[in-house]
């Protein structure tokens, strides 16, 4: 080695599979821990990571690993300085990688883009999503893919966590399935958000193909501090609508929404309701006629249509925001020049609750 001065951040990904690649990864990280500057680290394709290496850099703050092996560390004595740890497609079992995360004392910010095929049995290895969550007491940001969700196990889940995630600001939740009894969806974001009483962001990736149970008692989730929510969509157009209601119901204080839509050929341009003759009347407005946005300040809806549906909810978003704006809509490529004044001079005639909103209408790119 024959770099001169401190190395703040270090990339190293090495695509091979011999054996030898790991001797010379740890003469890399042996150099690295006698100047002990590094503060970031990333670490890919490798055969096994040694984090019994890696842990003595006492800097580090950043720590992403992907697309490699991760053994059992019985000795492994954590992160002291870690706040930032992503995890992203290794081989690791369940245990290893819950003790992992709670040896990170000072974890703020975790990102789990875990395949299920990669978390291999091991026997004895009961973790269970409740022991995964208790290893972050003190998370901040919390980015997960449903897979990293059902690496642990299928089992059924409690109605409450046995911790409550206080210092849970933000939470990012990829590709959530709210269809059926599938509770790795519904289900777990109840539970989630039962124990996150502090949430000020939440963005969500979700899908379905049928009814999810909106009879369960959700009287208890309250999102009171929630400020801006930001949803991804695609599914059928009821169980889609019970959902976006549900969440503005309970965040009473949101101040910025956005609604990503997109679409294929088994679903309407936008869920919010079954597409409707032009002659019937919208039952959009009853369905949410118990919402208040009374804080809210900017909408914003990307690849909306024009179906009379859509429509709807758009103007009864300007019903229920008193304070809002800005309204920025994006429409879909299917939406035609003569489609788009019509949409915007019926927005900018139909009733506002807010006289200062703007409303914008602008392509999709």
């Amino acid at each position: 080695m024959e770099h001169q001065g401190p190395i703040v951040e270090l990339s190293l990904s090495v695509w091979t599979r011999e054996v030898d690649t790991c001797v010379e990864v740890d003469k890399i990280i042996l150099f690295l821990l006698r100047m002990n500057t590094v503060k970031k680290l990333h670490l890919g394709y490798l055969r096994r990571i040694p984090l019994d290496v890696v842990m003595s850099l006492q800097q580090l703050t950043d720590l992403y690993l992907h697309d490699s092996g991760v053994h059992q560390l019985d000795t492994f004595n954590g992160f002291s300085s870690t706040t930032t740890l992503t995890i992203d497609d290794i081989i690791i079992t369940r245990k290893t990688l819950a003790h992992l995360l709670s040896k990170c004392p000072l974890l703020k910010t975790s990102s789990l883009f875990q395949q299920d095929c990669l978390m291999y049995p091991f026997d004895g290895d009961r973790s269970s999503l409740i022991e995964l969550f208790e290893c972050l007491p003190m998370i901040e940001n919390l980015i997960i893919i449903h897979w990293s969700i059902q690496c642990f196990g299928e089992c059924d889940l409690p109605r409450k966590l046995p911790i409550s995630l206080y210092n849970l600001k933000y939470i990012c939740l990829y590709d959530i399935h709210l269809g059926g009894d599938y509770h790795y969806g519904m289900p777990f974001l109840a539970l989630l958000f039962r124990a996150c009483p502090n949430l000020k962001k939440i963005k969500l990736s979700t899908y379905t193909d049928e009814e999810w149970n909106v009879g369960e008692d959700y009287s208890d989730i309250q999102l009171n501090n929630l400020n801006e929510l930001e949803i991804e969509t695609l599914g059928d157009e009821k169980p889609e609508l019970k959902f976006v209601k549900l969440m503005l119901l309970k965040s009473p204080n949101l101040e910025k929404i956005k609604l990503r839509i997109y679409t294929s050929t088994m679903v309407s341009t936008y869920p919010i309701m079954s597409e409707t003759d032009s002659n019937e009347e919208s039952d959009v407005g009853e369905d949410f006629s118990d919402i208040e946005l009374k804080k809210l300040i900017e909408i914003e809806f990307e690849s909306l249509g024009s179906k009379k549906a859509e429509l709807e909810f758009v103007k009864l978003m300007l019903l229920k925001s008193p304070v809002l704006k800005t309204l920025r809509i994006f429409l879909n490529k299917e939406v035609a020049e003569d489609e788009e004044l019509e949409m915007l001079n019926i927005l900018l005639s139909c009733p506002h609750a807010s006289p200062a909103v703007e409303i914008t209408l602008h392509r999709d790119v």
